[in-house]
């Protein structure tokens, strides 16, 4: 009786976050529709139109990964045309929303097999293995992007006092081992639920 109430709470929990993960999805999708086109139309656009002159002076921050933090100076008596930054900020919102497309995708499919009572379906492996390898690839493009997003600031202002070096991101690669380890073992027990099954 225990052991069937742990797998309704399992199952209930399981239900609200691929809820959350397909949410996820949809907004991934529809910015992966609207972000090209707003980096397309800003291409139209003057440098007039987004110069630092447009911003308030003082509260103009430009923010990366929570480490890297720039504020337009107040007494900045030279505008500067933002557009490059923005445009680094568009695509690295793509390339992320690409990312967050797929891993939300796979994320859901697993817990639905988890709703039906069948986690160690098949195609859970392959689905593993797959966000296994999108983070591992994620930890590359993600400082890339990053990279990318922090010389615009470095060029845009001239703040050469700067330099900007490329790693990858530890925690993804480690969690996308673990995920392709976890994938050999979903395939494992795959293979003894048909076992199983077959022998009923």
């Amino acid at each position: 009786m225990d052991q069937r109430k742990s797998n309704q709470k399992i199952k209930k929990m399981a239900r609200v976050v691929k809820i959350i993960f397909k949410i996820t999805f949809w907004i991934s999708v529809v910015s992966l529709v609207i972000l090209p086109l707003i980096l397309a139309a800003i291409q139209f656009l003057p440098d007039e139109s987004l110069m630092s002159s447009q911003f308030q002076r003082g509260s103009f921050d430009l923010t990366l990964d929570g480490i890297l933090r720039y504020r337009v100076p107040e007494n900045m008596s030279v505008d500067i045309s933002v557009k490059p930054i923005i445009d680094a900020i568009l695509l690295m919102a793509t390339v992320n929303s690409v990312g967050f497309a797929i891993l939300s995708r796979k994320m859901s499919q697993i817990l639905a097999t988890i709703e039906s009572d069948s986690p160690f379906e098949k195609e859970n492996a392959k689905r593993l293995s797959t966000i296994g390898w999108l983070l591992i690839i994620g930890s590359f493009v993600y400082q890339l992007t990053n990279a990318y997003f922090a010389m615009a600031i470095i060029d845009t202002f001239k703040i050469y006092s700067l330099d900007v070096v490329v790693g990858v991101d530890n925690a993804m690669i480690i969690t996308g081992l673990i995920l392709l380890i976890l994938s050999g073992v979903f395939k494992y027990g795959s293979y003894l639920q048909e076992e199983y099954d077959s022998t009923l």
